[in-house]
């Protein structure tokens, strides 16, 4: 029977229960760490989707651009004289004749924009061929 009791008691004999402050103080600093650890994942994660959202903004307006371009006659398809800008991005393009194939021309165009001091861009081409 007195096995049992000193069970019941805990394993300290003293006859109180509970914890430790050090186990506490143990226990908290583990707990604080792991938060920090899933804040961080956090601040990285929106970084990264604010860049995917970017990205695909950007690609729009390449692509919006790009149909634009390809519904000119062929012989009004020429490299932008300057820079368009459309918000923060800047839509550029160059056209090439004959690179590819004989009666094409190659349409490079590129969409940058600059997100926290670092330049960032998307560029698309496309051979449109002159139809006879």
């Amino acid at each position: 029977m007195k096995g049992m009791k000193n069970i019941r008691k805990g394993s300290r004999g003293t006859g109180e229960e509970g914890f430790t402050l050090l186990e506490i103080i143990f226990t908290v600093s583990i707990l604080s760490i792991g938060i920090l650890a899933v804040a961080s994942m956090q601040m990285a994660s929106i970084q990264g989707n604010g860049l995917a959202g970017d990205l695909s903004e950007a690609t729009c307006v390449a692509t919006d651009q790009m149909e634009k371009l390809i519904q000119e006659s062929y012989d009004d398809i020429a490299s932008s004289p300057s820079p368009l800008t459309r918000g923060i991005y800047a839509v550029n393009w160059t056209v090439d004749e004959d690179v590819v194939y004989d009666n094409t021309k190659t349409v490079t165009l590129a969409v940058s924009w600059i997100l926290r001091g670092i330049p960032k861009s998307v560029t698309i081409q496309r051979v449109i061929p002159r139809v006879i």
